[in-house]
């Protein structure tokens, strides 16, 4: 089977939650133990930290695993969905699997494949932890796909786990309130292993601490046991100093993505690197910031306030939900509204939600990704301008696109947001971007 085979068999022939959204979520982890059986349980021959959150997983992983990388530690990284090509998901030191390897998996397990039942995101996982086996990596990050509880990722056994920021998300499938979203997150904390969890509002602390306490699972939260001080920010990148309790330690860094919820971001991976020795390995202050500085080269992580072009200037940023928006548009507010917006986003969504935190100076080009989620265009632009923003729509991305970058001329501002797919396509297009100053 070619790699474009395999991949079409993955999309079209397993229930998709990417694609087909609730239908295509199957809670329960029989079908990822099965697979992981029939595969000799790679998931169990190398370490592992567990990512789980609503906002900044990605981010976060991405920093955690620039880091291992940068001390020289061979380290595998796995989260989703991909921007540009299915193999992004999958990377041993930033480099991504190869479509031969995905292509040999497919066809070698297609039989397991099919009596599991699994669907992508199970498959996905399962081809992710055999490839990390077979490259013997020291440690693998791996973000959870939906909620964390019954996700597929959760049969690993990890060294400690991460909750990142909570919200309201995916409250048809999680639940309709933050309690409820958060025991889910809180379903990765495993028995006797350290949970690293930002700093949450009293009732999210609450749910979380309480399953740490009935696992018998020590808790730390983002500043117990280092600081982060001295922040400057600029649209796409921010610099800090950074401090160790223990030992004792202060140095700069300096981080190639934009927002306060970076800092947070930050701040929590900066707990994990502080808990070194009882991971078994060791960080130094060097090896920290140069994984930091290097973040994008050393895990290929992309789309997060990211410069694509400077004239006009063209910002991209995967803000999906209610508090990405309002993240998004909180640190645009400190440094440049941009003049059009280009905006998809997937049907579950609520472009109501959205319109009051975004700019309404601006010009809003709506488009759909070529995605089976995605919200029509035609409507998005109708909503918005019911709520009295200046708004068109248009049949590709590509066209949305060159129509706001005409708009814009030079010395305006484009910032492409939303959905993960849409993105995708917009990064397809080629562009000059240069790294942020």
């Amino acid at each position: 089977m070619s790699f474009a085979g395999a991949v079409r068999f993955l999309y079209n022939d397993l229930p998709s939650f990417e694609s087909a959204g609730k239908s295509g979520f199957k809670p329960g982890l029989e079908r990822i133990e099965f697979l992981c059986r029939e595969l000799g349980n790679p998931h169990r021959k190398f370490k592992t930290i567990h990512v789980a959150g609503t906002n900044g997983k990605g981010s976060v992983c991405a920093m955690l695993a620039a880091v291992f990388s940068a001390h020289g530690y061979k380290t595998g990284l796995y989260t989703s969905p991909h921007l540009l090509s299915f193999t992004e998901r999958i990377r041993v030191n930033g480099v991504p699997v190869s479509e031969e390897d995905v292509s040999k998996f497919v066809t070698e397990n297609l039989s397991r494949i099919k009596a599991s039942g699994a669907t992508f995101f199970e498959v996905t996982t399962a081809l992710a932890f055999d490839h990390f086996a077979r490259e013997s990596v020291e440690i693998a990050v791996i973000e959870t796909g939906l909620g964390g509880r019954l996700d597929a990722t959760n049969v690993i056994d990890p060294l400690l786990a991460v909750i990142t920021s909570i919200s309201l998300d995916h409250t048809d499938i999680l639940g309709k309130s933050v309690n409820l979203l958060a025991a889910e997150k809180a379903g990765i904390i495993k028995p006797g292993r350290p949970i690293v969890s930002t700093r949450h509002q009293a009732e999210i602390r609450d749910v979380i601490k309480g399953f740490a306490d009935r696992m018998n699972s020590p808790f730390y939260e983002s500043g117990q046991n280092v600081s982060v001080t001295n922040v400057s920010h600029q649209l796409d990148t921010f610099r800090a100093i950074v401090g160790f309790k223990n030992p004792v330690s202060q140095f700069d860094v300096r981080v190639p993505l934009g927002g306060e919820i970076q800092v947070e971001n930050l701040g929590l991976c900066l707990e994990v690197f502080a808990l070194s020795g009882q991971m078994g390995f060791r960080f130094e202050p060097s090896g920290i910031a140069d994984g930091l500085l290097l973040l994008r080269d050393l895990t290929g992580f992309r789309g997060r306030m990211e410069i694509l072009q400077r004239n006009p200037l063209v910002v991209c940023d995967a803000a999906h939900n209610e508090s990405g928006i309002v993240h998004l548009f909180q640190h645009l507010a400190k440094h440049r509204i941009p003049d059009q917006i280009v905006f998809g986003m997937t049907k579950d969504r609520d472009l109501l939600e959205f319109l009051p935190h975004m700019p309404e100076s601006a010009t809003y080009h709506f488009v759909s990704a070529k995605s089976l989620r995605a919200a029509d265009a035609r409507m998005l632009s109708e909503i918005a301008r019911v709520q009295g923003r200046k708004a068109d729509d248009y049949s590709s991305v590509r066209e949305g696109v060159d129509a706001a970058m005409k708009a814009a001329g030079p010395g305006g501002m484009v910032l492409i947001a939303g959905s993960i797919y849409m993105l995708g396509e917009a990064m397809e297009m080629g562009w000059d971007g240069v790294p942020g100053g």
